[in-house]
Order: C-alpha cells, then sequence, then structure tokens
C-alpha cells in the first residue's frame, strides 16, 4: 500500500506500509492501526496470490478512520468478487475520479491521521 503526498509537499514521494500481512485468509481480517503522517489519500494494492475452492469469494475492502476510542469505516468497496490471482488497485483520495486500471471505482475522500483496513 502506499500514500500519496500532500498538498504543502510534506514528505515528497510516496510512503509504503503493509496494512495486512500477507497470510491465507478464509475469515474477516483487521490490519494494524497506521498513522497517516500529512497524506490526503492512500492507493490501496490487494495482492491476490491464491484463491481457495469456491473461487469468486465476495470480499469487502474497508478503511476504518479512528474516532474517539473507536474504529468507523469511512470508505468501502463492497461485493467485490475476487476468482483469480494478482493484483487489485483502490484509491481514496480527495477528488478522485473514475478511471481505468482501479479494481472498482475510485472513492472521493480523505485519508484520516489514524485509520486501518479491514476485510470480510
Amino acid at each position: 500500500m502506499s500514500w500519496l503526498t500532500n498538498q504543502n509537499g510534506d514528505q515528497f514521494g510516496s510512503r509504503q506500509a503493509a496494512a495486512l500481512a500477507s497470510a491465507a485468509r478464509t475469515a474477516s481480517a483487521t490490519g494494524a492501526a497506521l498513522t497517516n503522517g500529512g497524506h490526503r489519500g492512500a492507493q490501496l494494492l490487494l495482492d491476490v496470490t491464491a484463491v481457495a475452492a469456491p473461487a469468486g469469494q465476495i470480499t469487502d475492502v474497508l478503511v476504518e478512520a479512528l474516532i474517539g476510542s473507536a474504529y468507523v469505516t469511512i470508505a468501502s468497496w463492497t461485493g467485490l468478487t475476487i476468482a483469480t490471482t494478482g493484483q487489485r488497485a483502490f484509491l481514496l483520495y480527495p477528488a478522485a475520479c473514475a478511471t481505468q486500471g482501479y479494481h472498482a471505482a475510485p472513492i472521493n475522500g480523505v485519508l484520516p491521521q489514524h485509520w486501518r483496513v479491514s476485510t470480510t
């Protein structure tokens, strides 16, 4: 996963971190809390290395923000059919618009300071 830089030029370039460690998954998973160091959005890359039978799992990818002491979903891509291996790209960014190259429609939004990724 990589963050996109902010408009003030802080921390030029993109930052990368693993939101969820690579593992065989047959149930929901929640990644560790991440801190956004001033970036406006995120490009999330989902790398599917194996697909269990039956193929075509329905998956949700959620971006959750820490509000007080609880996480709340602020962006989600739901009802995804993941039937083959390979990378899928998702975008959460202000003024994001439909574009080719993403597995699901980009979401127009801002990445909060404290966030995490969950899949179901």
